[in-house]
């Protein structure tokens, strides 16, 4: 079971299926969204993720600790989402 919008989760090695079948699907111009770096960075910037409305979600801490986020992933609009999101 993957989580759901608010609750987010540590990346996982038992994530990978899913998340990069996501990803995958998506095709990212950006090397840092793949299942790959996400997890290789997983502790030093506890990525967390989960999906809403079939979007996948990305969190990530900065040194200051800070979450920040990732720009939703889907091939469908994410808009409402980034809306939402602010």
């Amino acid at each position: 079971m993957h989580p759901e919008f608010p609750k987010f989760k540590p990346i996982d090695f038992e994530d990978r299926d899913f998340i990069h079948e996501i990803l995958w699907r998506y095709q990212p111009q950006i090397s840092k969204l793949c299942f790959a770096n996400l997890y290789n960075w997983r502790h030093h910037y506890s990525v967390q993720w989960c999906m809403y409305k079939g979007i996948l979600l990305l969190l990530a801490k900065s040194q200051e600790g800070e979450f920040y986020a990732f720009p939703p992933v889907s091939t469908a609009s994410r808009a409402d989402v980034v809306l939402m999101l602010l």
